[in-house]
């Protein structure tokens, strides 16, 4: 359980991060309850290319007195689609070559089958979060898992065979 004095602290640096993205995304600040038990902004990033809804949660991840010296804040995307057993490894096979040609994020496959798109970033606990350069981060995270993730989500529909996986991303990158 979150002290109120550090949920306080974690809903301050959301409240920044959020402010840097009011001019582009629609935004809320979600206190910790039974589905979410930590402070969460959550970012409409709108519909994707198929019309399905997207959002981004971010959130302050409490590491403990360990990591003291930096906060670190997470970007997790929920992808919008399901991946038959049959199909998690090449799920995870194509997930790992798109990782591999992205500078920022990574997507991957929960043991429930869940694709997710995450980002850690950090930055020192004596300074607050930098409005500007959270939303510069949203943005190019948006780009990322939605253009990337078509990649993700073809192999997980059977519309992209596997072993054409490195051909497409090669395509999504040219062009």
């Amino acid at each position: 359980m979150t002290s109120p004095l550090v949920h306080a602290q974690h809903r301050a640096e959301l409240s920044l991060v959020a402010a840097g993205l009011a001019s582009s995304y629609s935004t809320e600040i979600l206190d910790p309850g039974d589905a979410l038990p930590l402070t969460t902004l959550m970012v409409d990033l709108g519909p994707d290319g198929d019309g399905q809804q997207r959002s981004m949660s971010i959130n302050v991840m409490p590491l403990g007195d360990d990591f003291d010296a930096a906060t670190f804040l997470q970007f997790y995307v929920p992808m919008p689609f399901e991946v038959p057993d049959a199909l998690v490894v090449n799920v995870g096979y194509a997930a790992a070559r798109v990782n591999a040609a992205m500078a920022l994020g990574h997507f991957a496959v929960s043991d429930s089958g869940e694709v997710y798109f995450r980002y850690m970033q950090a930055f020192s606990s004596s300074t607050a979060a930098d409005p500007a350069a959270s939303a510069q981060i949203v943005m190019m995270l948006d780009f990322h898992q939605e253009t990337f993730g078509d990649v993700v989500q073809g192999v997980a529909e059977g519309e992209i065979d596997v072993a054409v996986v490195d051909q497409v991303i090669a395509a999504v990158t040219a062009g």
